[in-house]
């Protein structure tokens, strides 16, 4: 049986999904798995996985009824459970690509440690030229990397400057965590809910620095649409996190959650107001734009400044009183001002 299960959900990606199947029926290490399960894709996708499917053996196809990202993932899980004796489970986006070595990179990783969680870095390409040029870019292969324990690990997941990726992707897992753990159906930023009890549960993770994954930005992802109330179901899974920390009196991971649900919070709410969803959001999500601004990390702050920098040289004042109403512009721009 194969070591590695790799697990693609498909929706509605016939101009992407080649590129990521194709990256890893490429991989060197190849006693792997490829498990895509369409989530009722209206598109030719599934047709796609079907064909791939007659040309190798080592992909299985699910189809199954659309219910979104979590669903298909634990579909896939599933199916790993009920078919396969595999070791280890790893995720990749179905529009996303992995370098040629990434697999062989993580098992490696896995088995000189003894590791529950491999983790290695990712970088963001916007177009085709960047991802060739990504692909083509190899690290050196005696890169440092970090060996944490659970604990540890998760204190690091929820620092701002994180080694470890809040992604179920850029990871190799033992496939033993996810015996009582599945994704949260119909939500998205599944990855703040699952990811750090993933990681809480290890006795060892180790922190990569190899650059293998490629995050291919399209605006037709989850992510690239512009900002809508359902991304405040970011703040819901840091919320659940954040209860189950406090259950284990881990105080230092609870203070981290808090202080980052605190910033996301507070830059949704700039987000909601900009995209002029404001209104659409729940009320117990809402804060005062003054809160907002204080309540966001100074890393946060200046990352939303530098986001909206071109819009502020070309139509500051306009933008403001949009954003912000009559009743407060002046206030806020004085804000701005003093840095």
């Amino acid at each position: 049986m194969p070591k590695i299960s790799v697990i693609v959900p498909v929706y509605k990606v016939e101009k992407y999904l080649k590129r990521c199947v194709d990256s890893i029926l490429n991989q060197t290490y190849t006693d792997f798995e490829l498990v895509l399960v369409d989530d009722g894709s209206p598109d030719n996708s599934g047709k796609l996985c079907d064909e791939y499917a007659q040309k190798d053996g080592r992909i299985q196809v699910i189809h199954k009824e659309n219910g979104g990202i979590s669903s298909a993932r634990n579909a896939g899980i599933d199916w790993v459970f009920a078919h396969s004796n595999s070791d280890f489970f790893t995720f990749i986006d179905s529009d996303d690509a992995i370098k040629s070595n990434y697999l062989y990179t993580l098992s490696n990783y896995a088995q000189k440690n003894n590791a529950d969680v491999v983790a290695c870095k990712a970088i963001r390409v916007y177009n085709d030229d960047e991802l060739k040029t990504a692909m083509n870019t190899f690290t050196n292969p005696t890169q440092p990397y970090r060996i944490y324990n659970g604990k540890e690990a998760c204190i690091n997941l929820y620092k701002t400057t994180s080694e470890i990726s809040i992604s179920p992707c850029t990871k190799l897992y033992k496939r033993d965590l996810f015996q009582n753990i599945r994704f949260p159906v119909g939500k998205i930023h599944e990855d703040q809910a699952v990811v750090p009890l993933l990681i809480y549960s290890t006795k060892k993770v180790v922190a990569a620095d190899d650059v293998i994954y490629c995050y291919c930005c399209n605006s037709e992802s989850i992510m690239g649409k512009p900002f809508y109330p359902k991304r405040f179901d970011d703040i819901d899974a840091l919320q659940s996190c954040e209860e189950f920390f406090m259950k284990k009196k881990e105080d230092e991971i609870v203070k981290l959650i808090a202080r980052k649900k605190q910033s996301i919070l507070a830059i949704y709410n700039l987000k909601a107001r900009k995209y002029n969803v404001y209104k659409m959001i729940p009320d117990k999500y809402k804060i005062s734009i003054f809160s907002a601004w204080k309540q966001m990390d100074k890393l946060t702050r200046n990352a939303w400044i530098l986001e909206q920098v071109d819009y502020y040289k070309h139509a500051p004042n306009r933008f403001l009183m949009k954003f912000l109403g009559d009743k407060n512009y002046a206030k806020l721009k004085a804000i701005f001002k003093r840095g």
